[in-house]
C-alpha cells in the first residue's frame, strides 16, 4: 500500500476499498485464491481499483450511463469470484445491492445522502491535507538541495583558489586579489539568487494554504446548505406521512364502521394464515445446508411442553409459580377466555425452539 494515507493502517477495518485492493495486488499469496489470473497486468482485481479511482477523483460528481453500468458490471465480477467470493453472504449481498442500483431500484435514504455528502467532504480534506503535505515537503526539499548547492560552489571556489595558487604562485598580489573579489561575488549572487527561489517556494506554499483553506470554508458552507436543503426535505416527507396516516386512519375507521367490515377481516384472517402456511411448509435440515429442506409436518414431533404461570403472592416480592401440562397449542395463547400478552418459550440447548416457533 501507498504511505500516503495508510501509515497508521495496522488492519483491514483501518484501510478503504483502495488499500484492501492494492493489499491484494502486490501479495503473491492472493493470486491461487480468485479465479482471474492475477499476474495479468489488467485483471478483475485492476479493474475494481480504477473504478474506486475514477468515482473518488470524479471533479463533476457525475458518470454517464454506460461506464455507470460498467463499472458496476466489474464490481459484481470480482464479487462473484467463483472461487473466493461466491460463498460469502455478505459479497452476495453487495452483489444484490449492486444489481438492484443498476436496474434503478434501490432505495436512497436521506441519510444515505448525507453519509455520501459527509465521506466526499471527509475525502477532499485529507486530499487537501496530503497536497499540502506534499507541497511542505518540496520547500523542505528544494531548501536542502539550495544549501548542498551553496556548500558545493563554496568548496569547489577554495578548490580553485588553492589550485589556482598553486599552479600560478608567480601571479601577483593584485590579480590574485582580483580572482578572490570575482569569485566572492559570484558566491554573493548565488546565495541572493538562492534567497530569491526560497522566498518564491515559501510564497507560493502558503498561496496553496490560503486556498485550501479558501476551498475547505466553501466546503463547509455547501455542506451546511445541503445539510438545510435535506432538513427541510425530511420535514416536508414527515409533513407528507402525517397527512397519508391521517387519510389512512380515517379510510380504517370508515371501513371499520361499514357493514362489509367483518367480512373483510374474515377474508383477511384468511389471507395471512395461507401466507403462512405457503412461508413456513418446509424447513431446512442443516444450517450449513440451507437449501435441503424437508417439508415440515412431516419431520416435526411435537415436544412435550409446560406452561409456568407466576402470580402475585399475597405478599410483597412474593410469586405463585403454578406449572401445567398442555395439551394444546390454545393454552399457550388463552387463559380460559382471555388472551394472554407476554409469552416467553425456554429450553435447554438443541430442543426446537425454532423450530416450535415456526410451527
Amino acid at each position: 500500500m501507498p504511505r500516503e494515507g495508510y501509515a497508521d493502517a495496522i488492519t483491514f477495518q483501518d484501510v478503504d476499498f483502495n488499500g484492501v485492493l492494492n493489499v491484494i495486488i502486490n501479495n503473491k499469496r492472493f493470486q491461487t485464491k480468485f479465479t482471474d489470473d492475477l499476474s495479468k497486468t489488467s485483471n478483475d482485481i485492476i479493474k475494481a481499483r480504477e473504478v474506486g479511482k475514477a468515482f473518488r477523483h470524479c471533479p463533476d460528481l457525475g458518470v454517464d450511463d454506460a461506464s455507470f453500468e460498467d463499472y458496476i458490471d466489474i464490481l459484481v465480477n470480482v464479487l462473484s469470484d467463483t472461487k473466493c467470493l461466491m460463498h460469502q453472504k455478505k459479497a452476495q449481498d453487495a452483489v444484490k445491492i449492486l444489481n438492484e442500483l443498476k436496474v434503478e431500484s434501490l432505495n436512497v435514504s436521506s441519510s444515505d445522502v448525507t453519509n455520501a455528502i459527509e465521506d466526499f467532504i471527509k475525502q477532499q480534506r485529507q486530499n487537501l491535507s496530503e497536497a499540502a503535505n506534499e507541497k511542505v515537503d518540496y520547500i523542505n526539499t528544494q531548501g536542502e538541495r539550495l544549501n548542498r548547492q551553496m556548500q558545493e560552489a563554496q568548496m569547489a571556489f577554495l578548490r580553485e583558489v588553492a589550485n589556482s595558487a598553486n599552479t600560478f604562485n608567480q601571479l601577483t598580489t593584485d590579480i590574485l586579489q582580483e580572482i578572490i573579489s570575482s569569485k566572492i561575488c559570484a558566491i554573493v549572487e548565488i546565495e541572493e539568487l538562492a534567497k530569491r527561489e526560497k522566498r518564491a517556494v515559501i510564497k507560493e506554499g502558503k498561496t496553496l494554504k490560503r486556498k485550501a483553506l479558501k476551498h475547505k470554508q466553501s466546503l463547509g458552507q455547501e455542506s451546511k446548505r445541503l445539510r438545510m436543503t435535506l432538513k427541510k426535505e425530511e420535514e416536508r416527507a414527515v409533513a407528507s406521512m402525517r397527512r397519508s396516516a391521517s387519510s389512512s386512519r380515517a379510510l380504517g375507521e370508515r371501513i371499520s364502521e361499514s357493514e362489509d367490515y367483518p367480512k373483510l377481516k374474515s377474508e383477511l384472517r384468511k389471507d395471512l394464515i395461507e401466507l403462512c402456511r405457503k412461508l413456513h411448509i418446509n424447513l431446512p435440515v442443516s444450517p450449513v445446508r440451507e437449501e435441503n429442506e424437508v417439508p415440515l409436518l412431516q419431520f416435526y414431533v411435537s415436544p412435550t411442553l409446560k406452561c409456568k404461570e407466576y402470580e402475585k403472592g399475597p405478599y410483597i416480592n412474593q410469586d405463585i409459580d403454578q406449572s401445567r401440562q398442555i395439551s394444546s397449542y390454545h393454552e399457550i395463547f388463552f387463559k380460559e377466555s382471555k388472551e394472554c400478552q407476554d409469552i416467553y418459550l425456554a429450553s435447554p440447548a438443541a430442543l426446537g425452539k425454532p423450530l416450535t416457533s415456526s410451527v
